[in-house]
Parts: structure tokens; sequence; C-alpha cells
């Protein structure tokens, strides 16, 4: 796993810390640096979070840019090596960045993993280990990638437990169960071999809202999902499953492009 700088972007005159303080285990898997990036929070607040942050370790720098957060963003992107995006901000208020907004452009024009994270603090439910701590990984059927997988594998060390979920959308012959099954089988046992507590879950219907039924469920604080696939023809006019899942998650959504 190589997290080595972040990019933390948020819209929000008033972020609370949480969502760093959930992403601090990253250290312990080599992030040296953030990028504070804010058209709309206070410098005074930047400079004490990049004081406890550099108490951690963790080199800051900051900037306040009063332009479109979207352009400031793919900004910082081209011009740096940037590992992971966080975007925290109130999906309630801004619904436009997933209208083929920041959230599409990041995916379409770059492979790094982006994070969006919700205003409410009621989604960022982790303790002490982090926003890691009870991950619901979403596997797709029948193309399954390898990116959110890997990922995970890179995060063993924060992880607690690993719920494997695959959802089904459509009439699956016998053949198909079984291959299906046997796909989870191995892919838990993957986990389970490096040290993750892992299960795995079959639900069926909406994919979008039997991942967001499952971290319900099992309580996760973290959805862990590829951006690639389009469900079915309807998906090009609503959105990828993963872009409606980060759209309406109270918690946080990592998409791996």
């Amino acid at each position: 796993m190589d997290v080595k700088k972040i990019v933390y972007a948020t819209n929000l005159s008033e972020p609370t810390f949480r969502v760093l303080d959930g992403l601090s285990g990253l250290k312990n898997l080599g992030l040296q640096e953030i990028v504070l990036l804010s058209n709309n929070a206070s410098l005074d607040l930047f400079e004490v979070w990049k004081k406890r942050l550099s108490g951690l370790g963790i080199h800051v720098s900051i900037k306040i840019d009063p332009c479109n957060l979207s352009t400031s963003v793919l900004n910082i992107i081209h011009e740096n090596s940037i590992s992971l995006v966080v975007l925290h901000f109130n999906k309630k208020e801004n619904r436009r960045i997933f209208g083929g907004s920041i959230l599409n452009d990041i995916i379409k024009s770059t492979n790094i993993p982006l994070l969006i994270v919700d205003k409410d603090e009621k989604g960022l439910n982790f303790s002490s280990k982090g926003m890691f701590e009870r991950v619901l990984l979403v596997s797709d059927w029948p193309d399954a990638s390898e990116n959110a997988l890997q990922y995970v594998i890179g995060l063993k060390e924060l992880i607690s437990e690993l719920d494997i979920v695959t959802v089904i959308y459509e009439k699956l012959t016998v053949r198909d169960l079984r291959q299906l099954k046997e796909k989870m089988i191995e892919t838990r046992k993957r986990c389970t071999d490096i040290g993750i507590e892992a299960e795995y879950h079959l639900y069926a219907g909406d994919i979008a809202d039997e991942i967001l039924l499952a971290a319900q469920d099992y309580d996760s604080t973290v959805i862990i999902m590829d951006a690639t696939r389009v469900q079915k023809l309807k998906d090009i006019f609503r959105g990828k499953p993963s872009s409606r899942v980060a759209e309406r998650s109270s918690i946080p959504a990592l998409i791996i492009s």
C-alpha cells in the first residue's frame, strides 16, 4: 500500500477534524503529506489542524482557493503525486457534485481513489481504530475487479472486520450461482489467509439500495467499491451504482478507479 500524499478538499465553513482523525492510521502505511484545500473554511482552522497533524509526523500544506472547488482539486492532482482524494461536504446541499461534476471528473481523468464523506458526524461511527475499522467491500458479479480487493488487502493492518458483499441484480442460472459462491469463498480465503477477519454475504435487488442496506446490517465504517461497472442501460442516465452509493451513503464511501 502506497498512500504517501492525500488531498483533503471541503467546501464546509466549519469542517471537523473527525475525518482526518479517522485516516491518521494511514501514517503507518506510508502517509507523509496532506494538502488541506478549501474554498470556504478559515485559514486559522487549518493552521490548528496543521499543528495537530505535524505532531503525528505528517507534513501539511494549506490552500484556500475561493474559486471552483472542482477545478482546484483537479489542478492539485495534476501538479502533485496524489495517492488519495478526500471530499468532505454537505451532500444534501451539494447534489451537483455528483451530476457530472467533480466526482465524475476525477474518476474520468485519473485513477486516484476517491473518498466521499458527508458532513453528518453520525456517519463517522468508528472507534479509535479509525475509518477502516469495519470495511464493507463490494464485489461485482460477473465483472469482478481486483482493484478494490487489492486496496483492501493493502489496508489489512487497519481492518478489524471485513464484510464482502455481492449483489445479484438479474436472474442467474444454477451454474452462475455456483460460480458466484466459489468466487466469494475464494475472495474470503485470500483475505483470511493474510489475517483479515472476513465473511461474505449475498444480496439481491438494486445494487445501490442493497449495498446501503448491507452497510447498515454490518455497522460498516466505510464502503469500498470499484468505479468500473455499469449495471444496465438505465445506469447511463441514473449514474453508476458506485456514484449513487456515494451520493446516498451516510458513511464514507471509497471509490477505486
